[in-house]
């Protein structure tokens, strides 16, 4: 089995797959991404099931190192990339070597980013799920964030294929009609 060594948590990173659904009512709290779509476009682009566990990547990012090669996609909130001695910015996919570290840059927007590994990240599953929840100390690694020695088990490959260029054109279509973040519009919002 592949694995990621954590060589620098980043702010707050955590595993997180589509939540715990069905145990609300034993006060057992959803998880799962804050940002749905980025957490699946990810998935869809590592060429995983949507409801694989990736990690989600909170202002400042991590720098991971896979432990054998390893394909990676990163969505979500725009970030450069550095993987060795190549350079990039989120969205991207990326095929790491064994030891080939990838770092994450200065955050250019956007708030969480997700970074899927194909296999999907293979922790125990708990009610259900591999998603963190940092209050019930739930999922993830010891229901905790990612901290610097951690090792992220990663699964091997399920027969999902890799995404077509039709889904990867369908993806960045629906990228381009996301709407704007920019610019200082308070339309619909109270005076301060």
């Amino acid at each position: 089995m592949n694995a990621v060594s954590i060589d620098r948590p980043g702010l707050l990173t955590t595993i997180q797959d589509e939540g715990r659904w069905g145990c609300q009512a034993l006060g057992v709290p959803v998880s799962g991404p804050m940002d749905w779509w980025s957490h699946r476009a990810a998935n869809i682009l590592a060429g995983n099931a949507r409801s694989a566990a990736t990690l989600e990547v909170t202002i400042a990012g991590p720098s991971l190192t896979p432990r054998a090669p390893l394909a990676v996609a990163v969505t979500g909130a725009s970030f450069e990339l550095y993987a060795g001695s190549r350079s990039t910015r989120s969205p991207a996919r990326l095929t790491l070597d064994a030891g080939e570290a990838l770092r994450f840059g200065p955050r250019m927007a956007g708030g969480r980013a997700y970074v899927a590994f194909r296999g999907g990240i293979d922790v125990p599953l708990v009610l259900g799920s591999r998603a963190t929840d940092l209050r019930s100390a739930l999922g993830g690694l010891g229901g905790r964030a990612l901290r610097s020695g951690d090792v992220v088990p990663i699964a091997s490959a399920s027969p999902v294929t890799s995404p077509t260029d039709d889904e990867i054109e369908r993806l960045a279509d629906e990228v381009s009609q996301l709407p704007s973040v920019t610019g200082t519009s308070r339309e619909g919002c109270p005076p301060p």
